[in-house]
């Protein structure tokens, strides 16, 4: 029962809904079944007298992660504002604790899972690029106007007016505008987040299976992740491909021949269709004349300061828009668009040594473990999520955070001592 319900959970991700019980609140639908599902874990393993909590490095600083954040709630300025992020960490951070649990009771839930995670992100996928391409056939305008009525269910009433108010959802590219992919997504950085994390797992699940509807997975999260057009996400996918390389087997694998092939006429196909507009995004992240890219030296340089002021303990968690701008209200989204200086200025030293402790641990444990494919799956996904955590932040994207959460189920999984990892 509760495996089935983390497979509809990762299903369903990318077109979950927000509730708006009341004006000016919104409750994204994770925020409750993660809760739900929680409670019938234990309520299942109390039963059974039976409840496995996982062990090791990467549990230590997971609970240390969200201990050291909630010590913050005696020095932040803003303590509701704290409050706020924290209850969103503990709404969704249960979940690494039941997956390690179903992935121990039952080897195959992890096939399971993982299969569910890359449907539900292949099917969101083909939504962002039918998005993408209608502004062709109907006009952006018109397809930014029907996305934004369909904003509200997805987002809620009151972050969707915050995400259309600061949207970033266009880019001036080959001297037009054009409307980003981001299907049901706040901005296209979150999604090029949530499918770049995805893509590794399908390209290992076609070199482990031989199964061809993997390489239609592949190609729709790799198209979709360059027709989002963020740069961060660009450089991270040329990082994971190097390290895909690394890993992998031999360049005569005939799988391996497949995949790259799929990967080379998704780019020429989109460059031929819309020119040079890719290269041309992807060429200014290295352009001092980009306002983007100065704005965000302006931003680093911003929080360095910030962080000398208390780096041990940062400001307090999610009270750095407060910090730099007294007037901002919650939903203003100020941040540094580097998610290592995000976490230093707002918990300090501490608190990024507890965060680069569990992406490190994890790395490492998928290291050990490299013959299983999901663990070489993983070590691409880490590394695409720390390239592009330089220039985004997504912790707070409960998306992102639930794919996240998966990878780190999987390293805590590999990490118990009685398993033996053979697949």
């Amino acid at each position: 029962m509760v495996e089935k319900f983390i497979i509809i959970i990762y299903i369903i991700l990318g077109f979950s809904f927000a509730l708006s019980p009341i004006e000016g609140f919104d409750v994204q639908i994770m925020r409750v079944l993660i809760p739900l599902l929680f409670l019938l874990w234990i309520v299942i393993g109390i039963i059974n007298k039976k409840v496995y909590v996982a062990k090791g490095f990467i549990s230590f600083f997971f609970v240390g992660i969200f201990l050291w954040s909630t010590v913050s709630l005696f020095y932040s300025d803003v303590i509701s504002w704290t409050a706020r992020k924290l209850i969103f960490f503990y709404s969704l951070a249960p979940l690494l604790y039941v997956l390690v649990d179903i992935f121990k009771s039952n080897k195959k839930s992890v096939d399971r899972v993982i299969v569910a995670l890359v449907y539900g992100g292949s099917l969101i996928s083909l939504v962002g690029i039918i998005q993408f391409f209608l502004q062709f056939l109907i006009s952006r305008d018109s397809v930014a106007l029907i996305w934004l009525k369909l904003m509200p269910f997805f987002l809620g009433g009151t972050f969707s007016e915050s995400v259309a108010t600061f949207n970033s959802w266009y880019v001036h590219v080959a001297g037009i505008d054009i409307f980003r992919a981001i299907a049901f997504f706040p901005d296209p950085h979150v999604f090029s987040y949530y499918t770049g994390l995805i893509l590794p797992f399908a390209v290992f699940l076609y070199l482990e299976t031989k199964e061809k509807k993997w390489i239609l997975s592949t190609g729709l999260l790799l198209l979709v992740d360059i027709l989002t057009f963020s740069r961060g996400g660009e450089i991270a996918l040329i990082v994971g491909f190097f390290v895909f390389l690394w890993i992998s087997k031999p360049i005569t694998n005939i799988r391996f021949k497949h995949l790259t092939i799929v990967s080379v006429i998704i780019i020429v196909f989109f460059f031929i269709t819309i020119g040079n507009a890719v290269s041309e995004r992807f060429s200014s992240s290295f352009s001092s004349s980009d306002k983007s890219v100065t704005h965000r030296f302006v931003l680093w340089k911003e929080a360095i300061g910030v962080f000398k002021k208390k780096p041990i303990s940062g400001v307090g968690l999610g009270a750095y828009p407060h910090e730099v701008d007294f007037s901002a209200d919650y939903r203003k989204p100020i941040y540094v668009h580097n998610t290592y200086l995000d976490i230093l200025v707002e918990v300090g030293m501490i608190g990024l040594f507890m965060w680069m402790g569990l992406f490190l641990s994890s790395f490492y444990i998928f290291w050990l473990n490299r013959k299983s494919v999901y663990a070489r799956a993983g070590i691409v996904s880490l590394s695409i999520l720390m390239t592009h955590s330089l220039f985004d932040t997504p912790i707070f994207s409960i998306h992102v955070f639930l794919v996240v959460i998966l990878i780190f189920s999987v390293a805590s999984y590999y990490e118990q001592d009685e398993i033996n990892i053979s697949k």
